[in-house]
């Protein structure tokens, strides 16, 4: 029996959740939802994940700490940032937080789904080791 893999999607917008969804949803992977990066390490806690995409603009915690947060928990979940055209220091805080992947917003479905395959392929490799 074969497990599907677990994507965890933290977005607090629900068009660009209903985008990344709707990109994702025919590619045999189970969906979780969180509306913030609090949701998420609630997840997190009782559930297996083998991805996570994640908007680094959120209210409360942020993307980049929520990334932060997670690599004290000593796991090697493969995480992809998000974030808005034009936001340069998130863009920076980004590029030294260890995501997988960084997506500049709007998001295209093309972009979503190659970055979730290669995020894939470099754990898949680094598991192999």
């Amino acid at each position: 029996m074969t497990h599907r893999k677990r994507v965890l999607l933290v977005e607090n917008d629900p068009k660009t959740l209903e985008l990344v969804r709707k990109s994702l949803e025919h590619h045999k992977l189970d969906l979780l939802e969180a509306a913030s990066a609090e949701e998420a390490l609630d997840i997190l806690e009782r559930e297996d994940v083998h991805l996570i995409v994640c908007h680094v603009q959120m209210s409360g915690m942020s993307g980049t700490d929520f990334l932060s947060e997670l690599r004290n928990w000593d796991t090697e979940i493969p995480v992809i940032l998000t974030s808005d055209e034009g936001r340069e220091k998130e863009w920076l805080d980004a590029l030294q937080s260890d995501a997988d992947a960084l997506l500049t917003r709007p998001l295209r479905k093309e972009a979503i789904l190659k970055a979730v395959q290669k995020a894939f392929q470099k754990s898949e490799a680094l598991s192999a080791l």
